[in-house]
């Protein structure tokens, strides 16, 4: 009997996941056995840390408190959001999927604004008024990434580590054009303390940021920086960045210090392959087609990422700090879904984040019920 072509399609995912896990798992099991004769040498930069184990990820999680709220739009929801939904923001402490309209079933927040890019910083500043105002006490830092980023949270909350949420400060890429101080790149997303937050809601409150242009980030960071908010440095120890604006590959395949704009734009020298090299890794920025999350993640494993603590599951890494077998599979599983089109199933977290429905005024309910009757 003939093979119908999505049976086809379904059947070359399965066999390249089947390949791709068992290869993952014998270099594994290869690593593994090198790591019992051999001591595991880790790079400058590590040594400052505490042991890299489960229980650091675990206080971590706790004691640096993580709201992620991921801008979408009504279109993207099933094509982006969900894969979203379903990876890295499982390790938020708390999840909010901002779009123009409300949809309980998936849920996100009704902003009430119109959908297109320039309508993107009235989304951020309703976003973060939301957030202050249902959720400050929640969380100690607030970050903000679009529905084609990909975060890795265990990284971020070990560079957060080292300050408060009481500093006015904010992180992300450093661009430095337009401010003074310089701002943060949305492609990679950031991440505002709770002090941060406050004076952003305050500078719209007192009028002292208005809404002066449809360039999102850039727009922030003016207000930020109207706002005695710093711009922190986010770069590792060796002076490496950790936040990438762009989609992995162009990062992998192209020489940044030669790009038309991006060595104008950064705030810090571009190092040569410095992103190949850093392993400390936050956020990356991903296409605007679908899977770009999951190009994102791709991205992050090509360019050998080390996540302090779980990245995806609770498995302890072996010694090496090499992702074991189980990681590997439900790295691949991911991968292949946003290849395929299909939608992703939720990986395993030891920390389930609070996925924070929308707050709807009693109003907006009450309007949407008289139009549904």
């Amino acid at each position: 009997m003939k093979l119908l072509p999505k049976t086809q399609e379904l059947w070359l995912c399965l066999g390249m996941a089947m390949g791709l896990a068992i290869g993952f798992t014998f270099i594994y099991a290869f690593r593994t056995e090198q790591s019992t004769s051999a001591p595991v040498r880790r790079p400058h930069y590590y040594r400052s840390h505490p042991a890299e184990d489960n229980a650091t990820a675990v206080e971590l999680y706790s004691k640096v408190r993580i709201l992620c709220w991921v801008m979408t739009g009504p279109s993207n929801l099933e094509t982006k959001a969900r894969h979203v939904q379903a990876t890295w923001t499982r390790h938020c402490n708390v999840v909010l999927f901002m779009s123009s309209v409300w949809d309980d079933g998936f849920p996100t927040v009704g902003l009430g604004t119109k959908e297109g890019r320039d309508q993107l910083y009235w989304k951020t500043i309703r976003a973060f008024q939301y957030v202050h105002q249902h959720h400050l006490e929640q969380a100690d830092w607030f970050l903000k990434a679009d529905d084609d980023t990909f975060v890795v949270l265990d990284n971020l909350r070990w560079l957060l580590a080292n300050h408060t949420p009481e500093e006015p400060i904010y992180f992300g890429k450093r661009f430095k054009p337009f401010v003074k101080q310089g701002y943060m790149s949305g492609g990679a997303g950031y991440v505002l303390s709770k002090e941060a937050l406050r004076r952003f809601v305050e500078g719209f409150r007192t009028q002292v940021c208005t809404h002066t242009s449809a360039v999102e980030d850039l727009a922030l960071g003016q207000c930020m920086e109207k706002m005695g908010v710093q711009a922190g440095d986010s770069r590792d120890t060796k002076g490496r960045e950790t936040f990438h604006p762009f989609p992995p590959e162009k990062h992998l395949t192209e020489n940044l210090r030669h790009d038309y704009y991006y060595p104008t734009y950064s705030f810090y020298p571009i190092l040569l392959v410095s992103v190949r090299e850093s392993r400390l890794r936050v956020g990356v920025g991903g296409s605007r087609e679908v899977g770009g999350p999951v190009r994102g993640l791709l991205g992050l494993v090509t360019l050998k990422t080390r996540p302090h603590g779980p990245m995806i599951t609770s498995t302890v890494l072996g010694s090496a700090h090499q992702p074991c077998s189980t990681h590997s599979l439900q790295m691949v599983l991911l991968l292949l879904c946003g290849c395929c089109g299909a939608r992703c199933p939720a990986l395993s977290s030891p920390f389930p984040p609070v996925l924070a429905g929308p707050h709807e005024p009693a109003a907006a309910v009450a309007n949407r019920s008289g139009s549904a009757g």
